[in-house]
């Protein structure tokens, strides 16, 4: 193609007229444009030379000047650039002519048809629909300056324009739009990000709150009748509504919580939904008061109504978790909705798994209760229950919603428990689980239960004392020695020996003399205080994942026992992977699962070893060891058993015969000739 005649310096188009006489020959053009030939070529639109020189014109008004300035303005222009490449465009029965010095030609058409041809070496023909304009007419996008503000919207035409495609950009691809959601449990990706969410906050509305939002209900619609016809008037009677409404919110709500949770999974979802519905709705109206008035508030009603609104919106998330936990029907009639949403709070499923440990008291008022003291992590009361003419003693130790310990800063931290869901009650159960596996029956009767609101653990009254305390040191009237008791100490040695055992296989790790009590006349021993087990990183019975505390107690770990019970042995060579499994399983996570089996294939390594060397006990008051001299169990113990064995690691019991401490590796089984 040939390079182009004469065009507008701005570019290779202009309006629809001169594109048309662009694609004519220069024939087509009947005389040639004249203008001024003032120190300047001028050159005509066919690409000729004006030769001729105007004569001087006679005055002219001011009105012909202009209008004649005009005309040699609009066909007289200054030389052209000269293009290096050009393009015929053919569309709807038109040839546009294209000129640039671009080597990239791109067109865009909203027309099939149309045809393309280009010297340039890339030309790409692309086509699109035309969509209406979906902006805002009185804003203009700027490159450069940014979104334009027009005191007059932009008008766009309906049909296609009639300039070329070439400067017609392509239009954004349409998005799909964006469901709407009425409801949050309408929305499954929302949904899914609350499953795996944690709530930790109870919902604290106290009776004293909802009282405190009749009153000010009460408050504003006195004002609105104090000042009739006015705009404080109608602010008053606004507040007052909306206070009114949330204070109905919140009652009903409270309402719901103490009712049961149906039997099926359906009806649980059909009343979680409604719930739902009514959180929403209080959210929305604090949601429009903060949006649209929330300068007629003052500071203390704001703050309150930010509290408020949190609580429902946690509410919500808990209250949704409940109805799309699958089997939720098994708490059906046992629990209702408030202790439901606070099993999820604590971090719980509302499994068969979990609700089949609860206690046949739950849902039943205590006659009385007692405090009976704190641990470093718990506080625990005394319940009374009358049950046919007598009065039953239980222990109610309240569950936390997070790890509020010490034990994170003295345990390594990467194997440490998720210090966010604890889940302390669940660790108990699963102790006891073991605890039946090895037919032992060293720890309290331990169920499920919710106490004023709260889940805990409903435990049987421990009976006993403390054998150790730093203030009172070592309890005068448990007999340790056996010449003192032979029975009664040889059943404390075996019941402490069981209890390593049971331990090590738990992976326990706050074991000290304050967790244990030792019946002065049975020498029934029994462990108390077992939230700290089952450690994901705890996975051999050689060393402790808790270092070792101060005040005489050597450490919390008793590493491999010494000795073992002949009974304790053949329950543990019974135990199976799937049964332990099956025992652990919605109590424990899986990696908390696998540490135990962990430990339990050592715990059977280390018996074999102890049954080879005849460490085996059958009697505890009778049995002799086959070491010269011959020794009882109790002396055994204390002779070859390690410092933090439970029966030495009592300070006033301690000898300088004791092995030391076990240290990091390998289990090693202590025989008398590793000693």
């Amino acid at each position: 193609m040939d390079n182009p005649p004469s065009t507008p310096s701005s570019g290779a188009i202009g309006p629809s007229q001169s594109i048309q006489s662009h694609s004519s020959e220069s024939s087509q053009v009947k005389e040639p444009l004249k203008g001024k030939l003032d120190r300047h070529e001028v050159t005509a639109l066919d690409g000729n030379k004006v030769e001729k020189k105007l004569a001087d014109s006679p005055k002219e008004s001011r009105k012909a000047k202009a209008w004649k300035g005009f005309k040699d303005f609009v066909s007289i222009k200054s030389s052209p650039p000269r293009y290096t490449y050009n393009a015929n465009v053919q569309v709807g029965g038109q040839n546009f002519r294209v000129y640039t010095n671009s080597p990239n030609l791109n067109v865009w058409t909203n027309n099939p048809n149309t045809v393309v041809s280009s010297n340039t070496p890339h030309t790409h023909v692309q086509h699109f629909h035309a969509q209406p304009f979906q902006g805002n007419p009185f804003q203009m996008q700027v490159p450069g300056l940014g979104v334009l503000q027009l005191q007059q919207p932009l008008v766009f035409p309906q049909t296609p324009f009639s300039f070329p495609p070439v400067y017609q950009h392509p239009p954004a691809p349409p998005q799909p739009a964006k469901p709407v959601f009425t409801h949050i449990y309408q929305d499954e990706a929302v949904c899914k990000k609350i499953d795996q969410s944690r709530v930790t906050d109870r919902f604290h509305m106290s009776n004293d709150q909802v009282g405190q939002l009749e009153s000010l209900s009460k408050r504003e619609a006195d004002r609105s009748e104090r000042f009739p016809n006015t705009l404080d008037s109608a602010v008053a009677k606004r507040k007052s509504f909306d206070y009114k409404r949330l204070n109905e919110i919140v009652k009903e709500h409270q309402g719901k919580l103490s009712e049961k949770l149906p039997t099926e999974d359906a009806a649980i979802k059909e009343q979680g939904k409604k719930m739902i519905d009514s959180l929403e709705e209080g959210m929305k109206r604090i949601d429009t008061i903060f949006k649209t008035g929330v300068h007629y508030f003052p500071e203390e009603e704001v703050e309150m109504l930010k509290d408020m609104r949190q609580q429902l919106n946690n509410e919500r998330s808990l209250v949704l978790q409940v109805l799309r936990q699958d089997g939720a029907s098994a708490a059906g009639k046992k629990l209702d909705w408030k202790a439901a949403t606070e099993f999820k709070r604590l971090g719980y499923d509302l499994t068969h798994d979990v609700t089949r440990h609860l206690s046949e008291y739950q849902g039943k008022e205590a006659k009385s209760e007692e405090a009976l003291g704190s641990g470093k992590a718990h506080t625990v009361t005394k319940l009374s229950f009358e049950e046919d003419g007598e009065t039953v003693e239980k222990v109610f130790k309240s569950e936390d919603a997070v790890d509020t310990s010490h034990f994170k800063e003295h345990t390594n931290k990467d194997k440490y428990l998720d210090t966010q869901r604890p889940r302390f009650a669940a660790r108990n159960l699963a102790s006891q689980s073991l605890q039946d596996a090895l037919g032992l029956k060293l720890l309290p009767k331990t169920e499920l239960t919710v106490h004023n609101g709260k889940v805990g653990l409903l435990m049987d009254v421990a009976k006993g004392k403390q054998p150790y305390t730093a203030k009172e040191g070592i309890a005068k009237d448990i007999p340790f020695d056996p010449k003192e008791n032979p029975k009664v100490a040889a059943e404390i040695a075996k019941n402490l020996n069981s209890a390593e055992w049971l331990d090590c296989f738990c992976g326990q790790q706050d074991r000290n003399t304050g967790n244990y009590l030792i019946d002065p006349e049975s020498g029934q021993v029994t462990l108390v205080d077992n939230d700290h087990s089952f450690y994901p990183g705890q996975s051999s019975i050689d060393s402790s994942e808790v270092r070792a505390g101060a005040s005489g107690w050597l450490s919390p770990w008793p590493g491999p026992p010494t000795l073992i019970d002949r009974e304790v042995l053949n329950k543990l060579n019974a135990t199976t992977v799937d049964d332990i499994s099956a025992r652990l399983t919605g109590l424990l996570e899986p990696e908390e699962i696998r540490a135990t089996l962990s430990r339990l294939e050592e715990l059977k390594e280390h018996a074999e070893v102890l049954e080879e060397q005849g460490l085996v006990v059958d009697n505890w008051e009778t049995w002799q060891s086959k070491t010269q001299p011959p020794l009882s169990a109790i002396d055994y113990i204390r002779r070859h058993g390690s410092q933090s064995a439970y029966l030495n690691a009592i300070p006033a019991l301690r000898t300088t015969e004791s092995a030391p401490q076990q240290s990091s590796g390998k289990p090693q089984p202590r025989t008398p000739s590793s000693l």
